[in-house]
């Protein structure tokens, strides 16, 4: 019966609104949504309430009428310091519980220090044991299913050094000790390690290191090794002064494309405003062309593996020369496809794709106003 409902969803969206006429909405930021397994949506951040309902840092929602979902108990949900930007939740693929990473140090009243593993129905899953879990911030984690990888700042995980990379058992909670010893990590801070199904490790971030030697950015690591693989080299790394560094990948489903999105303004010393598209050796797809690109960061790219068109939010005004509003929906060739209906002063910003719908994050950090949002493929949108 859902499945019928929502198909219909699909083709004329609609606003959701509280007894008071406006959109449901978070009293925080927003810094990660995913899908569940039955077609609703986990909504994680800062936030601590949700329609006027105790929301600790994660709830699930139904995108049909925005109510929240009864069979997902959070209790108290996080506590300590919540999340922040980059923060996040992956579902495993299998057993359809979430892996989460964060600031906090609790869940429900219990000790889980920047590492939890939840049951769907919200509970935490006793047999991953993450013990004393990370000694500092972690972000959205990598799985590939078998293990689950965290990264971030942190530089233990059970008290064992692992200096910002952490291979997990996504089963047990152990930590990977032969690809542990086998890598000294990076001299500063991973923002994402993505599995590519193929052995590999993407991983990219602040850091200017990796295992002692050179390694600016962006680097493709064995993900039994931790070996660092020669045959990916993006050349000289994207200008990095001040704030011109990467910030978001994304690797297309089938392996044989990698994009990549930040402040940046040069690859491998070339005009590259923002965004780029990377073959497999780590140079630049030139037959992606975004002309001028973006005039701000772009901070999260997602793509429809269907229509492989690419959703593309961040702190942008203009596109290749058109005025645009923060997000924009593109070709796999780099052409504009929509402009994104964006209201002034939200950013769209974290995204899942549910059926033909985007799902995305509208956080207004100057008035404090936080939503979901509903955008269609032709860049309409709607608040749930």
């Amino acid at each position: 019966m859902r499945a019928q409902v929502y198909g219909l969803i699909n083709m004329a969206l609609f606003a959701v609104t509280n007894n008071s006429g406006r959109p449901k909405s978070f009293n925080s930021w927003i810094t990660d949504i995913q899908s569940s397994h039955d077609g609703n949506i986990y909504v994680f951040g800062n936030f601590t309430e949700y329609d006027g309902i105790s929301a600790g840092a994660i709830i699930k929602i139904d995108p049909t009428d925005g109510d929240i979902s009864p069979d997902f108990d959070y209790g108290t949900g996080f506590g300590g310091n919540y999340a922040f930007s980059f923060t996040g939740l992956v579902r495993e693929n299998t057993t359809n519980q979430l892996f989460v990473g964060g600031l906090f140090t609790s869940y429900d009243g219990t000790p889980a220090n920047r590492i939890v593993k939840l049951d769907t129905d919200g509970s935490i899953v006793s047999a991953f044991d993450y013990g004393t879990g990370f000694n500092n911030w972690t972000l959205k984690p990598g799985y590939d299913g078998t293990f689950v990888y965290y990264p971030g700042i942190a530089g233990t995980y059970k008290g064992v050094t692992t200096n910002r990379i952490a291979k997990i058992n996504a089963t047990t909670g152990i930590l990977d000790a032969a690809f542990n010893a086998a890598q000294t990590g990076t001299d500063n801070t991973v923002i994402q390690i993505i599995p590519d199904g193929l052995g590999n490790l993407y991983v990219h971030g602040y850091f200017n290191s990796y295992n002692g030697s050179s390694a600016d950015r962006l680097i493709r690591i064995n993900d039994t090794t931790g070996v660092v693989d020669p045959g990916f080299d993006i050349g000289v790394s994207p200008n990095n002064s001040g704030n011109n560094m990467p910030m978001t990948l994304a690797i297309k489903d089938t392996a044989d494309r990698i994009y990549m999105g930040g402040y940046f303004t040069t690859w491998n010393s070339i005009s590259h405003n923002r965004m780029v598209r990377l073959n497999l050796n780590g140079t630049v797809d030139n037959t992606f062309d975004i002309g001028t690109g973006f005039n701000g960061v772009v901070n999260f790219i997602s793509e429809d593996p269907v229509t492989q068109n690419i959703y593309v939010s961040g702190g942008f005004t203009d596109f290749n020369g058109t005025t645009v509003y923060g997000a924009v929906i593109i070709d796999n060739t780099g052409t504009l496809v929509h402009t994104v209906d964006v209201p002034v002063g939200f950013g769209f910003e974290s995204v899942t794709r549910i059926g033909s719908v985007w799902y995305c994050s509208a956080n207004n950090y100057t008035t404090g106003r936080y939503y979901l949002v509903k955008v269609d493929d032709n860049g309409n949108r709607e608040f749930i």
